[in-house]
């Protein structure tokens, strides 16, 4: 588990249009800065969590906690849907999870850029974001001695999250967005003389 840094919450951006908070977590070598993004006038919670991971052998996953009565997990896979039972077992899915329970109306759901696994037990979704495993490394086999092996998903990764409760917001549209947002350029109008 990641813990704060001390004094690391700052606000970053509070204005009418959106408001931004961001904060440090470490974990061995390894830290995380991630930024909350909140909008007065949409329900949804984004994320954009910026990841230095120095670990070997490990694996990085996101928990999402599921505070809900017998919920049932839908997510995307290619050309649909499908739903997954609470078995703990890893998942590979496309870009968002709905998560619904026996309550009409009490729903979760979960769009990313791109992590496509999942382990689920009923009370916490947990999103596969790194795997640290050596290169070629098959689980059982020894590793062999000699030059230091080379470990995967080292470095600097950026993950892109949004979280909400209203299903009035589509899981597919906001996914699209988080993966392609929309583009600004700063340019000089054509024609401009300085």
């Amino acid at each position: 588990r990641f813990q704060p840094e001390t004094q690391s919450e700052r606000q970053i951006e509070h204005g009418p249009i959106r408001s931004i908070s961001e904060r440090a977590l470490t974990y061995g070598k390894s830290r995380i800065i991630m930024q909350e993004i909140r909008y007065p006038d949409w329900p949804v919670k984004e994320y954009k969590i910026r990841i230095h991971w120095s670990e070997s052998g490990m694996r990085l996953k996101i928990a999402i906690p599921v505070n809900m009565e017998h919920p049932s997990l839908t997510a995307e896979i290619p050309g649909g849907e499908e739903t997954f039972s609470a078995d703990k077992q890893e998942h590979a899915h496309g870009q968002w999870i709905k998560i619904k329970s026996d309550n009409p109306g009490e729903e979760l759901l979960i769009a990313h850029n791109g992590l496509h696994g999942f382990d689920f037990d009923g009370r916490d979704v947990r999103l596969s974001v790194l795997r640290s495993a050596v290169y070629c490394h098959e689980q059982g086999d020894q590793l062999l001695t000699g030059p230091e092996p080379r470990y995967m998903d080292q470095g600097e990764h950026e993950i892109h999250l949004a979280i909400w409760s209203d299903s009035a917001v589509s899981p597919a549209l906001v996914a699209c967005w988080l993966v392609a947002p929309p583009l600004v350029w700063p340019h000089l109008p054509v024609g401009a003389t300085y």
